[in-house]
Parts: C-alpha cells; structure tokens; sequence
C-alpha cells in the first residue's frame, strides 16, 4: 500500500494507513516503525554509536573500473583509538604486525621505506636519519657524547692519529732503531714441531708450545706477516737478516696491553719452513697473546718489533747543572761555518764561599 508520509518537521510520528505508527528520527533523518525501533538491529550513520562483535569489510582490494564496479574493500577514517586504555593491534592474517601502547610502538619485521630520501627526525629542521638505496645518512649535529659518529668523522681522527703514530714510530725509531718490524697472528700447529704457517708465529717454553709470555723461551716466526682477508698489497716479507743476537725483541697484542720483552740470545733460520726461530731470554711480560681478538680482523694480532738496545749511559755520566766534578779536558768547538757563534765559557756564581 502506497502512503505519503507527512513533513517531519510539522509532525514528527504519524499512523500510516496500513496500521504502523512510524516516528521520525531527526539525527539519521529517516522515518522508523517504532515497532521495530533501528537501535535494536542498525548502527547509527549519523551521532555516533557502538556495536559488538567483529565489523569485516568483504570486496577486492581496489574497484575494477574496467568493468563499471567500484567496490573495494576500504575503510576510510580520519582517526584510530584503541579505546578503553588498551594498547592498539594491526593484524596480518590474525597475527599482531604493530603493536601500539602507552609508551612504546613495536614492530614485528622490517620497517621499509618505499621512497628513497625518507627521514627520520625529530623537529621541523628535518635532523635526523636519510634513508635511500645507499644506506642511511646522518645529518644531525655533533655537540654531545651520544651523537652518531659518521664515517666521515671517523676518517678524520683516524687520519689524524695516523700522523700521530707515524710520528711517534720517527721518534721511536731514533732512540731505538727497528730491524724488522711487522703484524703476525698467534696459532700453535695442530701437530708437534711444525714450523709456524704462513703470517703466524707462536711460543716455546722449552720444546713445549706455550701460550704464555712469563714462560716463553723461544719464539717461532714465519717469514711472511698476516695479510687481511680481502687486503691487496704485497706480502711483507723478512729475511731475519739483521735480526742478530743481542737485539732486543718485544710482541706487543693489537687488542690489549698485554707484551713481551726479551733479548735474543741465539737464531735458527729455517729455510725449508720459511720461518725463524728465537732462542730468548725475557726481561718483562704480562699476560697472553690469545685472550683478545683484535676488533677489525677478528684476530689474535701481536706486533713484533726487533730493535737494537739504546745506549748512551746514564745520569752518572753526566756533569749536573748545580756544581759537579769532571775529569779530562774540556773543548768548545766554535761554529763551523762561519763566525756567527762564540766559543765561550761563562761561569757564573759568587767569588769565594764564606
């Protein structure tokens, strides 16, 4: 039965023809039977409401325009709230991807961004992490302990300490020339009386291997130094050629300051085995060459230097400042260049002691 229902903003409940009493709902602005009232069974569209129960949107992923259908399976929605104070739940295929509390955001898998040049920052300055196919990039500043250190700073203190070393070896070198100088890892051979294999070395208490500077009698040595993985330069080798007996020897780990220092009291080497071997009498040590693998390579490393002893006597020799004796005659060179200096001696003090 057709009916015309009358305009809601005159009256707002009418009985129709057909017996049903119908209201007016002003907020989803439709005429309900109040003998089927739409809270019992319907969501609101308009005001807000609640419903139980799980809400599944069916239909494709994006709408086939092709064939005029725009269905899609799409929530559109400016805002998510867990509510109730509970922590928020994004699920793939039943199981929590992101999971989002009071205070923290956790994330199982990767976090991807499909842009190259996408940020991480905080601030509207944008300083923080660049991401791009490359790798990440630092753009922040560098004024606090706990900012990140980029390659480039790296390079610049490594290069600057580099300096350093190179200086510090110069000065080294001219009180305490070096005869043979290198890098070998420590490795004992798996079978007894092996020479040492290629870039190792290792030590002798007697006859027996030992991994102890304090009990190292002998030390074998392989001619050629460690070399890297992936490190293309020339092998470093030595002949052992000035490494005679009376010079000093001394091992020093790359990881730590553990050491020997020793004097050389006999030399064997072994051409067959490609390597020498020491006969050593130790003056100081401390520690082990294997307790502390070297950072870059993984490596047990120790730097072995071979130097003669300083001389050049000590303060006894010396004539002090504040009044000494001396035997023997004293010279004074004048320049011999030219005759910008003076040979002169001055002496300076009262005349007599009383």
């Amino acid at each position: 039965m057709a009916f015309t229902f009358p305009d809601p903003s005159i009256q707002q409940e009418f009985t129709a023809p057909n017996g049903v009493t119908y209201s007016w709902d002003p907020i989803d602005e439709k005429w309900y039977s109040k003998s089927s009232p739409p809270v019992d069974g319907f969501v609101k569209k308009k005001g807000g409401d609640s419903m139980e129960g799980p809400l599944e949107v069916t239909g494709p992923r994006n709408a086939d325009l092709t064939n005029g259908s725009i269905l899609e399976s799409t929530i559109k929605v400016l805002n998510v709230d867990s509510g109730e104070n509970s922590a928020l739940h994004l699920k793939h295929n039943g199981s929590t991807r992101v999971y989002v509390g009071s205070t923290q955001t956790t994330f199982q898998g990767d976090i991807k961004f499909n842009t190259s040049g996408s940020a991480l920052y905080t601030g509207s300055d944008k300083k923080g992490f660049t991401l791009n196919n490359n790798g990440a990039f630092y753009d922040g500043d560098y004024t606090v302990d706990k900012h990140v250190a980029t390659k480039k700073n790296l390079d610049e203190v490594n290069d600057a300490l580099y300096q350093d070393i190179i200086e510090l070896k110069e000065e080294i070198n001219a009180i305490a020339p070096s005869l043979e100088y290198g890098a070998w890892k420590f490795g004992i051979p798996a079978n007894a009386s092996r020479p040492p294999s290629n870039g190792t070395f290792y030590l002798l208490d007697g006859v027996t291997y030992t991994d102890e500077y304090e009990k190292a009698t002998g030390i074998a040595i392989h001619n050629n130094e460690y070399v890297a993985p992936g490190d293309t330069d020339p092998v470093d080798n030595h002949t052992w050629a000035d490494a005679d007996v009376g010079e000093l020897i001394q091992l020093f780990d790359a990881a730590d300051p553990d050491f020997f220092l020793g004097k050389i009291t006999a030399k064997n080497v072994d051409t067959i085995g490609e390597c020498v071997y020491f006969t050593v009498d130790r003056i100081q040590s401390s520690g082990v060459p294997n307790d502390n693998a070297d950072p870059v390579t993984g490596e047990f490393l120790t730097r072995v230097n071979i130097f003669k002893e300083p001389s050049g006597g000590n303060a006894s020799e010396f004539v002090l400042k504040s009044g000494d004796t001396m035997t023997g005659e004293l010279t004074i060179n004048r320049s011999a260049s030219g005759t910008d200096v003076e040979g002169r001696l001055t002496i300076t003090g009262s005349r007599a002691t009383q």
